[in-house]
């Protein structure tokens, strides 16, 4: 993976643009390279949680999760996916909580 993907998503001034961004990025790689979808979803948590917007961190849980399922470190993505779900519910976000466990 280039770097200059990594310094373009950086160039976006928008947070929440920025992240899905990351995200996006980090869900297209996951089948098929784990070391570079981690690292962007690792840049989306970064963000996210620079941020301080725990909906943004949530979302970035969770392609931490994606990423480690299909890399298949089932344990370690079910950790993400839990910690998503705590925010999602802390947040009132039923679907998304529920999301989180059919994972």
């Amino acid at each position: 993976m280039p770097d200059s993907l990594i310094q373009r998503i950086e160039k976006i001034s928008v947070d929440s643009i920025r992240l899905n961004e990351w995200i996006n990025q980090s869900k297209l790689f996951a089948p098929k390279d784990f070391d570079w979808s981690l690292d962007l979803a690792l840049h989306g948590l970064e963000d996210a949680k620079d941020a301080g917007n725990q909906y943004q961190i949530a979302l970035a849980y969770k392609s931490v999760a994606l990423a480690y399922g299909y890399h298949g470190d089932h344990q370690k993505a079910r950790d993400y996916y839990f910690k998503a779900a705590e925010i999602f519910g802390l947040l009132g976000e039923r679907m998304l909580v529920a999301d989180m466990y059919m994972n």
